[in-house]
């Protein structure tokens, strides 16, 4: 996607256009915008209890301490109902500040310009709210609400984006909660399968499921993620936990048609170029050492991902990368070696790069309002942007993008950026600086 003056001057306003509509493409811009300017992480943790490798005690840190038992259960539920789905997209995206692919799927009402709290947000099984978030977006009662829902020690879900609580659930919060952002709210308010719990309307809904006896194997080095997104190398496919019913009821609106359908995150091999990395020095996917250097709108910026389209992977490689404008994403024109061949042998390798869009089945531009019939990566577009690529070491990356040049115009590294795997990654406690990592049990 993302010589002379003029020709100087379009390459900046075609970079400008990719990254406000190549980037975040299908996902929509406002809804974009509204995720990354009110951040939909909770804040920065400081428990090393987040560092925990036994399921029972991840999973109290995920509660605040709220979770009785352990195992998973059926889900009856999806967290929207079918009736009101347009569509279904898996874990994977990746777009503007989403430079790893995500963690969790987003749902889609079935008028995409629906009013705010047009839709009905589900719990999908019967368990305990134990966590609400709230993040006020400047004007009074308007805000995106996040929520973890316990159904053990071991095993959770939660939603995000939300415009609001249900009343029902809402008449049990403690007073002013929905007014301004204080991170993760320990609540404990039962839920029932199938109840309201809270409303959605003219964005995304984010879900995902979370199982802590289980790891991905995908993300090489948990510590560089549980530095800020704990939860994450506990991520599994919720289809794989739904009853048959519920299962069956929503898989015709999953745009991903390939196994598994509900996508994936964790694609690093070691000795690979494939999977995702972290500019070195910068504390994984934090992106700081000091509370005093971190942002939640730039803290993706030494984040990159390498990775097979997240829709259809077999039509082509996403190349994600943090340091262009916060966040830009790009296709791989023609992989001459593919990013899971790539290793230290292969040498320095270039890459071209076009425009991040995908094609549906008319071969025209998809954009996220209908399932469609068939769809794929476009890796035929105008050459945007060269990358040269060398694993230089079993967890080492070097890069370096040249945005406006074609292949043919890259002859070598000039100014290249040296990346890891986030083995050097510790938590983030104070102000003034990084602690070392708690050893795990």
């Amino acid at each position: 996607m993302k010589n002379n003056q003029k020709g100087f001057a379009h390459v900046l306003a075609l970079l400008l256009a990719v990254v406000v509509i190549g980037a975040v493409g299908f996902v929509g811009y406002n809804a974009y915008k509204n995720r990354m300017a009110n951040s939909e992480h909770p804040r920065v943790a400081s428990d090393s209890k987040q560092y925990a490798t036994d399921a029972i005690a991840r999973g109290k840190y995920l509660s605040k301490d709220n979770c009785d038992g352990e195992g998973s259960k059926k889900l009856g539920s999806g967290p929207m109902r079918p009736a009101d789905i347009g569509i279904i997209e898996p874990m994977g995206l990746v777009a503007g500040g989403h430079v790893t692919p995500v963690d969790h799927e987003y749902y889609y009402g079935k008028n995409g310009s629906a009013p705010k709290n047009t839709y009905d947000v589900l719990a999908p099984a019967s368990g305990t709210l134990v966590t609400v978030e709230v993040r006020p977006k400047g004007q009074p009662g308007v805000y995106d609400v996040r929520g973890v829902i316990s159904y053990s020690c071991t095993f959770f879900s939660y939603f995000d984006l939300a415009n609001s609580l249900s009343a029902e659930i809402a008449a049990k919060m403690p007073s002013g909660w929905d007014t301004k952002n204080n991170g993760p709210l320990a609540v404990d308010i039962p839920v029932t399968e199938g109840q309201v719990i809270a409303k959605i309307g003219g964005q995304s809904l984010d879900f995902a499921v979370w199982d802590t006896t289980k790891t991905l194997t995908g993300l090489l080095v948990p510590e560089a993620y549980n530095n800020y997104e704990p939860w994450k190398i506990n991520t599994v496919a919720p289809l794989d936990y739904y009853a048959d019913s519920a299962k069956n009821a929503l898989l015709p609106y999953y745009v991903r048609t390939t196994t598994p359908r509900d996508g994936r995150l964790d694609y690093d091999v070691d000795g690979k170029a494939v999977g995702n990395w972290f500019k070195k020095g910068t504390n994984g996917y934090i992106g700081a050492f000091k509370e005093a250097d971190f942002s939640s709108m730039s803290y993706s910026d030494g984040h990159l991902s390498i990775a097979p389209d997240f829709l259809n992977p077999s039509s082509g490689w996403a190349f994600s990368i943090g340091s262009i404008n916060h966040g830009t994403q790009y296709a791989i024109k023609n992989a001459s070696v593919a990013p899971d061949k790539l290793d230290a042998s292969s040498g320095v390798v270039k890459y071209e790069l076009a425009n991040y869009e995908h094609l549906d089945e008319t071969g025209n531009k998809w954009v996220g309002k209908s399932v469609p019939k068939s769809i794929g990566l476009n890796t035929k577009g105008s050459t945007m942007a060269t990358v040269l690529v060398q694993l230089t070491g079993k967890r080492e990356l070097k890069v370096q993008v040249f945005v406006g040049k074609s292949a043919s115009q890259v002859d070598g590294f000039t100014d290249a950026t040296i990346y890891t795997r986030g083995d050097e990654a510790t938590t983030m406690m104070g102000p003034d600086q990084g602690q070392s990592r708690p050893k795990t049990p």
